[in-house]
């Protein structure tokens, strides 16, 4: 049996959801506008999506840049 696998290296976008509004707000939706979200790439440090929040412990949505 093979095991299949995906590749997630690259340029994404990311968003910290410290009040767990993104479900409602539709971050997950298609159309969504991430342009102001910021940019990283994985694999990476949380670090450079939230800078100032290193002991964060929540949700972070990622869009593929």
């Amino acid at each position: 049996m093979t095991r299949q696998t995906l590749d997630l290296t690259g340029l994404w976008r990311c968003q910290p959801d410290p009040f767990d509004e993104g479900e409602e707000e539709g971050y997950w939706r298609a159309g969504c506008d991430v342009r102001q979200w910021r940019e990283t790439t994985v694999p990476g440090s949380f670090e450079l999506c939230a800078p100032g929040m290193e002991s964060y412990e929540g949700t972070v949505w990622y869009r593929r840049a």
